[in-house]
């Protein structure tokens, strides 16, 4: 018994030391608490607009092997972007527009006598995880100043990995109550940060209106609106989301600008290649308005003249790209795969079987759609790019020039040439 026992205290010490120097072996991790910078910071960051993304974030990732799908060894073509705390200007979310009210503070007696004050809005991308305050300030037709507002923006913490965050307008109907005006005409805006006072956008919106009462009494009654057919000549190329998809086909996406109103069943895209037809939205895609619509309150009474839609053409089953180059292509087996196929593209597309725009896009030997370099630094958060569009046909009423000193309110695209 005695025997038993210390041999049972001999092992007991040895189990003891073994795992003593094991637990001193492992690594001991301390997580601590991440703390957001002061926003009071003497140093408060700045928007970057002057960043090419597609090097800095995209090329960089595929050359390294960053992008390479999960468990496999093949190498995306394009890869996620992802927020940091560097502020990068998404210059081509801004959208500047003319909110109507049907009353004007200077003369509170007056029946019906309409005014407009401007609302904005933007995206920034960056990661959030420091509140960055702008202001937006605009100017009368002269240059004086009219008035300053503050920007209200996400307050979601941290940005979703892939998305931005949207400042906009912050009190429209304060400024409506107080600031409002009944006068048209070229109008200016600048959008400062307001810890430093450093302008980050500067541009002029031009504001008209336009009567859709016919009674007499309402004789000072309008509607206000921004002129935008800088916008129509002006279409991209691409994909709906940022993210770097894995695996599978996903298509590619046109979107350009129509004025006035249009029906889903009323319009095609077809999509030529080297001369030869290779889809239609009528059988092998579809057609999206995705809800962004530049307009007046009452624009369904002059849709013809004050109303812009943003529409997206797709050929789901048949013009595709496989960005992971994994997809087994037997599982469509009519499609055309564009990384595939480097060249030249022709979108072609009908309204009621008239065509009223066309515009082209290249697929390039290392299988990406080619950039211009319109956009630089113009889109930040999807893969897309800007390519010209020709505006056919004379149903739309439009003014043909805009593009060349309005685009992008007062800052067109270098380079950019409407064909």
């Amino acid at each position: 018994m005695k025997k038993i026992s210390s041999l049972l205290i001999v092992l007991s010490i040895g189990l003891y030391l073994s795992v003593q120097t094991a637990s001193a072996q492992l690594p001991i991790k301390i997580k601590i608490p991440k703390t957001k910078s002061d926003p009071t910071s003497s140093q408060p960051r700045q928007a970057t607009p002057d960043v090419d993304r597609s090097e800095s974030r995209s090329d960089s990732a595929t050359r390294t092997g960053a992008g390479k799908p999960s468990g496999s060894g093949a190498s995306r073509i394009y890869v996620d972007l992802h927020p940091t705390s560097k502020l990068l200007w998404v210059k081509d979310s801004i959208r500047i527009k003319a909110k109507t009210h049907d009353e004007y503070w200077k003369l509170p007696n007056e029946r019906k006598y309409s005014s407009w004050a401007p609302t904005l809005g933007f995206d920034l991308f960056y990661d959030n995880k420091t509140d960055v305050n702008y202001v937006a300030e605009y100017l009368n037709p002269d240059g004086s100043s009219w008035f300053t507002e503050e920007l209200d923006h996400s307050t979601y913490d941290p940005a979703p990995e892939t998305g931005t965050v949207h400042y906009q307008s912050k009190d429209t109907f304060n400024n409506l109550q107080t600031r409002s005006t009944a006068a048209i005409g070229n109008y200016g805006v600048r959008i400062k940060n307001h810890e430093t006072g450093e302008i980050v956008f500067q541009g002029r919106f031009k504001v008209n209106k336009f009567r859709w009462d016919d009674n007499p009494q309402d004789k000072n009654k309008f509607d206000f609106f921004v002129e935008h057919d800088w916008l129509l000549p002006i279409g991209y190329v691409g994909f709906n989301e940022n993210t770097g998809f894995d695996f599978g086909a996903k298509p590619i996406d046109v979107s350009i600008w129509l004025k006035g109103s249009s029906d889903t069943k009323d319009l095609e895209a077809r999509v030529f290649f080297n001369g030869r037809q290779i889809a239609t939205t009528a059988n092998d895609g579809g057609v999206v308005n995705r809800t962004e619509e530049i307009g007046t309150e009452h624009s369904i009474y002059t849709t013809d003249v004050h109303d812009w839609k943003l529409w997206h053409f797709e050929w789901t089953k048949r013009l595709v790209y496989d960005n992971s180059g994994e997809f087994n292509h037997n599982n469509l087996p009519d499609a055309f795969f564009a990384d595939k196929n480097p060249g030249d593209y022709v979108v072609k597309i009908f309204r009621k079987g008239t065509q009223v725009r066309e515009l082209q896009f290249t697929i390039g030997p290392d299988s990406r759609i080619v950039d211009a370099g319109y956009q630089k630094p113009m889109t930040l958060t999807e893969y897309k790019v800007i390519v010209p569009v020709k505006v056919i046909g004379a149903a739309e009423k439009w003014n043909a020039t805009a593009w060349q000193t309005d685009a992008f309110y007062g800052n067109p695209l270098p380079g950019f040439s409407a064909r």
